[in-house]
């Protein structure tokens, strides 16, 4: 009250106090207890009380004290206060609420204790610890900042805690890295469970390895609001992992070199895939594969095989030493030339070299094979790159087995040549058979022909001459019968009887006809004979120019026994389309002999289509002009069913045929071929379309043949 003398409270402070009577003076009250300041260390003095504060007029808001009984346990209380007035403003005491806090400062201590002992597990952990708080900054929008650092994060990663709390990623490490570890939390965030990932960070100036794990902490409504993270370097396990894929790639690369090397003996090929496989495996601007050639005057490098990126210019070609500079001492020496940096390199005329080639990192190994042949590959960066160990053994194996693809190119290449060098002995043994057996079969037939021809020749001129006088005394012995009858119209009935026994009208008029027969027979003898003395010209054996259209007639004149209809099948027509070809000098019997090839073939293949009923009217067309070189052009065609793709290619070679076996030697296209081509320096060629029927053969050959064929 007004005097200062405690006269009212409730149960609840009686229990607490232990306080019975009504009224209490001050001093009767606080004798009984001891009164602390909140530490509960510091007494009170009587003016602190906030008791007598509140009496005084002094607004009193929790205040926190200790209560300690002469006798119990010491409580902690939370004290306000305040006097109050009657309405003439005199004072008429104070109000004071007290709320017993013990346990809520027990609480305190304990989560103090909790937090002391947190906090020296956060700081004393070995492993890197850090925490992210999680911020609302708009409709399902957060941020994240950083609200704990430990040591252990601060020695490994070289970023002080100063540095990063309270800050975001991207105001801690910048824009780069700071967006890639924004993304990290948010995923955490969005997934709501924990996130394990490796990374890459820019700390102390190199690339360190980390392994981090994100744990969302949620309140007890499901909101996240901070990420406790943890993280392990784990750079020494990464870089042996990568050295041991580097290892693993460069055996891969091996592998890759002696399989193609093992499937390939083309050096070239070979070359070009290892040039590829390198550079895709080092990830380089150019590779490139040369030649060292120290014999030549001046010494040259010739780069022969590159592989690049579109934009790096060709370094392909010679090049000489004098200009390059003298590397190869160094090279062949050392094994290996390596240059990290061109600007720092101490040669100047190969560092300027490298200038001009836009090059700024070089590595250069050599390839020698026991031929004594010097190879080098060649790996170039427009950028500065420090050539690490592992690239080197790489390109030293490779260069191994690149000189064992060279020695196997070389035998190959060697066994190559043995191997030509033999087929076209082969050939030219094939061709000198052919050329025998054409020569005998020439000779043969020729003889044959000409023997034939003069044996007929004889006895049909001895005839043909005396066909005329047998006509001369038949017509005279004719006119002396006509003169008797007219002078003995009577001539008796034994000259009757005998004139009718001989029909003398019949033969009279028969006689003359039976005499042009035979005039007409042997001259078609006549006509035979002379065919077959063209045919074979064995008295023209020398090159001469002749009439290349009699040639074809008289073959056709040979074959037409096959040509004209029989009972089986209808007659051939020969459509003869001859322009205006002046005489050729050539061969005239072998040539002869290639049209008796040609129309022989054409006419097997129509009698076969004949025989398939494939056509109905059977046709070889032959034509002949001059083309526009001024060469003769003879080409014979015929209607029937054409030679097929797949074939057409080996017509020409020695004993090719289609032909069912004694019906055909293979020989007589090929003997035709090397009769144009070699004899005469001229093309057979042949046209077929299998689709629309009909094979074409087209010979051309020069007028004048050089003087050394005449010879």
């Amino acid at each position: 009250d007004r005097n200062g003398v405690l006269t009212l409270f409730n149960q609840a402070t009686r229990e607490f106090y232990g306080i019975s009577a009504a009224k209490l003076l001050p001093g009767q009250w606080a004798s009984h207890f001891d009164l602390y300041h909140g530490d509960g260390q510091t007494p009170l003095e009587m003016a602190d009380i906030p008791l007598f504060r509140a009496f005084n007029g002094e607004k009193v808001r929790n205040v926190e004290i200790v209560v300690a009984p002469k006798q119990g346990t010491a409580r902690n209380l939370l004290v306000s206060g305040q006097a109050f007035f009657d309405e003439a403003g005199d004072k008429q005491g104070a109000v004071v609420v007290m709320r017993d806090i013990t346990a809520r400062k027990q609480n305190e201590h304990l989560l103090q204790q909790q937090q002391a002992f947190l906090s020296s597990v956060f700081e004393g952990s070995e492993h890197c610890i850090f925490v992210i708080d999680v911020i609302r900054s708009g409709p399902n929008e957060h941020e994240f900042r950083f609200s704990g650092w430990n040591r252990a994060t601060e020695e490994n990663t070289g970023v002080l805690r100063e540095q990063v709390l309270g800050n975001t990623p991207i105001e801690s490490f910048g824009p780069e890295y700071g967006s890639r570890v924004t993304e990290n939390y948010r995923t955490c965030y969005q997934a709501k469970t924990p996130t394990r990932y490796e990374e890459t960070t820019p700390f102390q100036g190199q690339e360190l390895w980390w392994l981090t794990t994100l744990n969302p902490l949620m309140d007890a409504t499901g909101n996240i609001y901070r990420l406790i993270g943890t993280t392990t370097n784990i750079t020494e396990r990464k870089q042996a992992e990568i050295q041991l894929q580097a290892y693993a790639d460069r055996q891969a690369l091996l592998n890759q070199v002696t399989t193609q090397i093992r499937r390939s003996l083309n050096l070239e090929t070979v070359i070009d895939n290892t040039l590829r496989a390198i550079q895709q495996q080092l990830q380089l601007d150019c590779c490139a594969f040369a030649w060292y050639s120290p014999e030549l005057d001046p010494p040259t490098w010739e780069v022969v095989q590159e592989v690049r990126l579109p934009h790096i210019p060709s370094i392909l070609g010679p090049v000489p030493m004098a200009v390059v500079g003298p590397i190869d001492h160094p090279l062949l020496r050392n094994g290996v030339l390596q240059i990290n940096q061109a600007d720092h390199y101490s040669e100047p005329i190969h560092r300027d070299f490298l200038h001009q080639a836009q090059t700024q990192s070089e590595l250069l190994v050599p390839v020698q094979a026991q031929s004594d042949r010097i190879g080098v590959v060649i790996c170039t960066n427009q950028s500065e790159h420090h050539w690490s160990d592992s690239e080197v053994v790489l390109l030293l194996a490779v260069s191994d087995q690149l000189a064992i693809a060279i020695e196997q190119a070389n035998l190959y290449h060697q066994s190559w040549q043995k191997s030509q060098e033999l087929e076209q002995a082969l050939q030219e043994l094939q061709q000198t058979q052919v050329k025998m057996i054409q020569a005998e079969k020439m000779s043969s037939l020729g003889q044959l022909v000409a023997g034939v021809a003069h044996e007929i020749n004889n006895p049909i001129n001895f005839i043909f001459g005396n066909l005329g006088h047998a006509q001369d005394y038949a017509d005279s012995l004719l006119q002396i019968v006509e003169l008797y009858q007219t002078q003995f119209p009577e001539p008796g009935d034994t000259i009757e009887q005998a004139r009718e026994e001989l029909d003398l009208a019949f033969v009279t008029a028969d006689l003359p006809k039976l005499l042009k027969s035979m005039k007409v027979g042997t001259e078609r003898i006549r006509g035979i004979v002379s065919s077959l003395r063209v045919f074979s010209r064995m008295d023209e054996a020398d090159m001469k120019s002749v009439d290349i259209h009699e040639g074809i007639d008289s073959t056709l004149m040979i074959l037409q026994n096959r040509i004209k209809a029989r009972h089986d099948r209808p007659e051939i027509v020969v459509q003869q389309q001859f322009g205006d070809l002046p005489q050729v000098e050539c061969y005239a019997g072998q040539l002869n002999q290639v049209f008796m090839n040609l129309l022989s073939n054409a006419i097997d293949a129509l009698e076969d289509a004949l025989n398939r009923q494939r056509i109905s009217e059977p046709v070889i067309t032959i034509r002949s002009r001059l083309d526009e070189q001024g060469q003769a052009e003879i080409a014979i065609a015929d209607n029937g069913p054409g030679i097929p793709e797949a074939i057409r290619d080996c017509i020409f070679d020695p004993f090719f045929t289609t032909k069912p076996v004694g019906k055909g030697t293979g020989m007589g296209l090929s003997i035709s071929y090397q009769i144009i081509a070699e004899k005469h320096g001229g093309t057979l060629v042949c046209h077929s379309d299998p689709t629309a029927g009909g094979s074409k053969f087209i010979i051309t050959i020069p007028q004048r043949q050089p003087t050394s064929s005449r010879q």
